[in-house]
């Protein structure tokens, strides 16, 4: 109106808003002013609440396994439902592993697992960090894969059970790079195979290598194609940070004011991480690749781009084929280029480009080997073993044939006369029993099946 000064609020501005969904995901929202005109829009990922708990736990920071040396690899636990909730936790490591210590001290400890107590997980609370140390045997070599289990429990009741076991593989490294990117599960062969419904997570690890403070730290993070963005959830993070999503496809993971301390005050200190769950784009089909890779800016200094990850949609029919061989010859057997002189079992390894080699077994049986004083001499001469699908019986006895199964029942039984041979397709692989029953006495041999 004439005469009147107006005064409006430029400055940013807070609203209390409940929003009602069910799935977590990327929303748009759009800002109008009291005409209705669209002033503005932005994206912003909401998490929506479970009504039940959502119990979870991650290995998301590990520094080198080594030969003979100490490592250290820390484990979050934490719960995205509502309810408050308290249980167990259970690491389970191999043998290549030993417990040395960690913070908390955990409630008990055996052979292979390391046992903690936890209470009061909720969603949005503080989450259960275990700093462990353990031991790498001398007898490992680089190459070699190490095994940690991870269980978070209760189950019974859980809103998504799947992610309360965590199977890591970490390998026996003689150098490593501490910004890195990793993936669960890391899938089959070289290109990481992984059916079209599995849930991906990802994690991000960081850590100051220079002589002071990182002020703050972004990771970009570009989302590939193949992946559903709209679908991804943080689960974990060693520090408060706040998601931007610069485009539909890339975000920024900013940790704003994290202070983020050297390598020189200590490799936990100077580290961080964020974990991430995502899907799969549907309806994927076998072999269509996916990877994933980060830019890592520390202040103003250039970007550290980590490592690339892959997987590849597979539909089962990937996996190698590992058959057995079954052959009787008379005195050498050739197979895939060797000259085979000897009774034996053999193995033959033949190379995939993916990486899935399969390995091919021979067991081989020759005439030659069996003898004519080991004939005469022995009531049970039996051969292939293991055997697929047929038994040869040598001897000179007449009598009753029985195959026995490790509970002690008779799966197989017929009469012999002399030289017989004896035919079990209907039978499973297994561990089995021979017994020949003749003039009065009673032999016995171990029989392998394997089919």
């Amino acid at each position: 109106m004439p005469g009147m000064t107006y005064l409006w609020n430029t400055g940013d501005t807070t609203l209390d808003l409940t929003v009602a969904g069910t799935v977590d995901s990327l929303y748009t929202v759009e800002v109008y002013d009291s005409t209705n005109t669209l002033l503005c829009t932005d994206s912003v990922y909401l998490e929506m609440s479970s009504a039940s708990f959502d119990l979870g736990i991650q290995a998301v920071s590990q520094t080198i396994v080594q030969q003979g040396q100490l490592g250290a690899i820390l484990f979050d636990a934490y719960n995205m439902g509502c309810p408050d909730q308290s249980g167990e936790i259970v690491i389970k490591l191999d043998s290549l592993l030993s417990f040395v210590s960690s913070n908390p001290v955990p409630a008990s400890v055996t052979s292979d697992s390391i046992v903690y107590n936890y209470s009061s997980l909720y969603e949005n609370g503080p989450h259960f960090i275990i700093n462990m140390n353990v031991l790498t045997s001398q007898s490992a070599v680089t190459g070699d894969l190490t095994h940690v289990d991870a269980y978070i429990t209760p189950i019974t009741g859980d809103a998504n059970p799947l992610d309360n076991t965590k199977n890591y593989i970490f390998p026996v490294l003689a150098s490593y790079d501490p910004n890195d990117k990793r993936v669960y599960p890391v899938g089959d062969c070289d290109i990481g195979y992984v059916p079209n419904d599995q849930l991906m997570t990802y994690t991000i690890r960081f850590q100051n290598t220079g002589t002071a403070n990182a002020i703050n730290v972004r990771l970009r993070d570009e989302i590939d194609p193949n992946l559903d963005p709209s679908t991804l959830r943080v689960v974990a993070s060693s520090d408060n940070f706040y998601l931007d999503w610069v485009t539909p496809t890339t975000l920024d993971f900013k940790f704003d004011d994290i202070q983020l301390p050297p390598q020189s005050q200590g490799d936990f200190e100077s580290m961080g991480y964020i974990v991430f769950e995502i899907e799969q784009a549907q309806g994927l089909p076998h072999g269509t690749a996916f990877t994933n890779q980060v830019d890592i800016y520390f202040d103003y200094n250039p970007p550290i781009t980590t490592n690339q990850v892959l997987n590849t949609v597979t539909d089962g029919s990937h996996a190698p084929v590992g058959d057995t061989l079954f052959v009787n010859e008379i005195s050498s057997y050739d197979w895939n280029g060797q000259t085979y002189t000897s009774s034996g079992v053999y193995v033959q390894t033949f190379p995939q480009p993916d990486g899935c080699d399969s390995t091919a077994i021979l067991s081989l049986t020759l005439e030659s080997d069996v003898s004519l004083d080991e004939l005469k001499d022995s009531p049970l001469v039996m051969y292939p073993n293991p055997a697929k699908d047929h038994l040869v019986v040598k001897g000179k006895q007449n009598g009753i044939l029985r195959f026995l199964n490790p509970a002690g029942a008779i799966v197989l039984e017929e009469k012999i006369t002399g030289d017989a041979l004896v035919r079990f397709e209907h039978l499973s692989s297994g561990v089995y029993l021979v017994e020949i029953e003749s003039e009065g006495k009673l032999y016995r041999e171990k029989l392998i099946i394997q089919k």
